[in-house]
């Protein structure tokens, strides 16, 4: 996608998805209990725990697309894969307090990454395709991520709000 004066800025406009997603998780979470972050939302869902925790596991499929080292073990982050039971309690949760600064490690070499990435290789094969797809782009995963770590983003907010605080974005 070219830009202005034929300049491909597909790669800035992907680090700024990740930049916004980025401010609007930090606000949606700010003043979360480990307590609240841990209670389901009425009507059914994932709490804030397992959500974060589920945007966190996907950054390091961003990172392995870039090239960059994941933030988090596949171990740990299993727990929060796609098609995981909800977490019900603490003892099968990672702490927010632990989550969120590998969040911000994450954040931190994506926009790295993103910078020092070679435009020419966004229509290389991706290393995976996490719904199957033979014909996966490093482009297309990073922009698939992008949208899905906005959709969940997005949970956040709602999740705030079903626990009685104020939106993160107001």
């Amino acid at each position: 996608m070219p830009g202005s004066g034929g300049v491909d800025r597909t790669l800035e406009w992907l680090a700024m998805q990740f930049e916004l997603c980025g401010f609007a998780f930090g606000r949606n979470l700010d003043g979360v209990t480990e307590e609240e972050a841990l209670t389901a939302p009425p009507g059914g869902g994932n709490c804030l725990n397992w959500i974060a925790g589920h945007i966190l596991a996907s950054r390091n499929g961003v990172l392995r697309g870039l090239g960059a080292e994941p933030v988090w073990e596949e171990r740990e982050s299993k727990r929060y894969g796609r098609g995981a039971a909800p977490i019900t309690s603490a003892q099968e949760a990672v702490p927010l307090s632990k989550i969120l600064p590998l969040y911000e490690v994450a954040q931190d070499r994506i926009r790295t990454g993103l910078r020092s990435f070679d435009p020419d290789r966004l229509a290389d094969p991706a290393p995976f395709s996490p719904i199957g797809r033979d014909d996966e782009t490093i482009g297309s995963l990073i922009a698939s991520f992008a949208f899905h770590e906005a959709y969940h983003t997005g949970q956040t907010g709602s999740v705030r709000r079903a626990l009685g605080k104020p939106g993160g974005l107001q």
